[in-house]
């Protein structure tokens, strides 16, 4: 899953998550045949979670330099 949002011309916030299984789990789809079954096996069996945040914000130099001048 990933968010972004453009809250300013040039500035963005995103945030993501991932969830990943572990590489020795096999999901079976002839077994789990429900999604209530698939989803509790999706959650018992071995998995990580990473969340990230990243900000970009633009500074205009122009912008400041003139504000300083005043």
């Amino acid at each position: 899953m990933i968010y972004t949002w453009d809250f300013k011309w040039g500035s963005r916030l995103t945030l993501g998550w991932k969830n990943a299984l572990g590489s020795n789990v096999n999901l079976n789809a002839y077994e789990n045949t429900t999604y209530g079954k698939n989803i509790i096996r999706v959650f018992t069996n071995p998995h990580s979670n990473e969340a990230t945040i990243k900000i970009v914000y633009y500074l205009d130099y122009l912008d400041l330099n003139k504000k300083r001048r005043k």
